[in-house]
């Protein structure tokens, strides 16, 4: 699975039409509920399959909340999810991008593909 959508670079210079995301690390502290999930963007998809470099990066921070939310064992383990699975999920649901409107934010992801 991953996420396909219009992304344009930090710098406002380049917009990416089907740029192409999935997650390329998950590091997380079992004892601190604490970690770190990272998706990769490529130009498209076909760039992820050639080996292409990122053309970015978005990085969530777990936090004990968002941990006990998505991650812990309860709801890997007995709900059959997984780190991978939950990643998307919880970066679907994590409002952290201005949307445009005064003190309203979306996700990152809004309007993205599942691919």
């Amino acid at each position: 699975m991953a996420k396909q959508m219009s992304w344009t670079d930090a710098e406002n210079e380049v917009t990416y039409t089907e740029s192409y995301w999935r997650p390329i690390q998950c590091n997380f502290d079992v004892l601190t509920q604490t970690g770190m999930v990272v998706f990769g963007g490529w130009k498209n998809q076909a760039a992820r399959q050639r080996g292409k470099r990122l053309v970015g990066a978005k990085i969530y921070y777990i936090t004990p909340a968002i941990y006990e939310q998505y991650f812990k064992e309860s709801i890997l383990k007995d709900a059959g999810k997984s780190f991978l699975t939950q990643s998307y999920l919880m970066a679907t649901e994590t409002l952290d991008t201005p949307s445009g409107e005064p003190a309203v934010m979306k996700s990152f992801f809004d309007g993205a593909l599942d691919v």
